[in-house]
């Protein structure tokens, strides 16, 4: 089978259309996309046609070849090119620690009080931060919280607070590692990477929009056993 046939360009088209397919499932946590997403796009692009091997070739041998061929191939084209865009996303994502979660909020951690500073403050309907200095949290790590928490004296506390997705997308965009935060003022620094993901200095600009993020009502005490 030519590679430049109409059943070949087909087959790619189609190949391409299933890995978008399937990380669309992957991201709204359908079991097996996520593995099935892979698989595609590691095949799809180490055999890759037109994504970035031979877009030139294939242009310049478009008149050789019917409507129909060139129409499934510039539909290839970019569909290939998306695939091969939202791949590395994708896995910069999980190499970031990143959760792939339908959730509707994400949970943030912190430890305070026991030798930690009491940073939020919180009444029945209200939640506030006390000081400007850098808020150190985790997102979705509760091991990692409460194996810090258990190292904190006995009034010690871990708060576990519903937040909204976007403001934590927000954080895990702007965030720079901590070796180079002094060259970023003002921007989210990833901390402790070598001990668990998803672990953040939240600096005061941030502040105002991350406790507009935050559902009161969800918040959680949890105490020393």
């Amino acid at each position: 089978m030519s590679e430049f046939s109409t059943s070949s360009i087909k087959n790619k088209y189609n190949n391409a259309v299933g890995s978008l397919k399937d990380l669309g499932g992957a991201v709204i946590g359908r079991p097996g996309a996520a593995k099935s997403f892979t698989h595609r796009a590691y095949n799809s692009m180490s055999g890759m046609y037109y994504g970035a091997a031979q877009p030139f070739r294939f242009i310049s041998t478009m008149d050789s070849r019917t409507p129909e061929q060139n129409a499934y191939g510039i539909g290839y084209l970019g569909f290939q090119l998306g695939v091969i865009y939202f791949t590395s996303r994708f896995f910069e994502s999980i190499s970031k620690g990143s959760v792939v979660s339908s959730s509707e909020f994400e949970s943030l951690y912190r430890v305070q009080g026991g030798g930690s500073k009491m940073r939020f403050v919180i009444s029945p309907n209200e939640i506030s931060i006390v000081g400007s200095d850098m808020l150190f949290v985790n997102i979705g790590q509760e091991t990692r919280a409460m194996t810090f928490l258990a190292k904190r004296g006995e009034d010690a506390v871990l708060l576990k607070i519903k937040i909204d997705p976007k403001f934590v997308e927000k954080i895990r965009s702007d965030a720079v590692n901590q070796n180079v935060g002094r060259l970023f003022p003002g921007r989210p620094q990833i901390v402790d990477a070598n001990k668990a993901p998803d672990q953040y200095g939240i600096p005061k600009e941030y502040f105002s929009e991350l406790l507009k993020s935050i559902n009161p009502k969800s918040i959680e005490i949890i105490r020393k056993q």
